[in-house]
């Protein structure tokens, strides 16, 4: 194994047919609420349900999650897309609900693939407490590397 291949090529992303992902990160946003939309203008948000999510009686429950990776100067202008979208909802926050960040590692070096994941378990017990100012550590929700 070279420790310098990319993940992609080092684990063969490409086979079958599945193209490259481009793009830096991908968002997901988990919510339960009233008035939440069921589509987000714009087309880089797609709208799906999410079993471990509850809806309130009368209101909805969705996950929003960005069509494929985007790059990270397109962050604040896809947020607001979806910012827009929420104006007239009224979300209810619980231990179900959360937002996940995913980091697209396929062009990074397996090394730095590695790095970057040594750096982030280091830091992931005060991140996950910080999380919102919801009780987070030992979630079934929001698990963490240790548990």
């Amino acid at each position: 194994m070279n420790i310098e291949q990319t993940i992609f090529d080092l684990f063969k992303l490409g086979r079958n047919g599945i193209p490259k992902q481009t793009g830096d990160i991908g968002i997901e946003v988990e919510v339960e609420g009233m008035d939440l939309p069921s589509r987000v203008a714009g087309g880089r948000w797609m709208v799906k349900n999410d079993g471990s999510l509850r809806a309130p009686v009368g209101g909805s429950a969705y996950e929003y999650v960005t069509a494929g990776a985007i790059p990270y100067t397109d962050v604040d202008e896809v947020l607001a897309e979806l910012k827009t979208a929420m104006v007239k909802a009224k979300p209810t926050w619980s231990n179900r609900t959360s937002v996940h960040v995913h980091v697209n590692v396929s062009d990074m070096s397996f090394r730095d693939t590695l790095n970057f994941m040594a750096l982030y378990t280091t830091f992931e017990d005060i991140l996950t407490e910080y999380a919102g100012g919801l009780k987070r550590s030992g979630n079934l929700f929001c698990v963490r590397a240790i548990d």
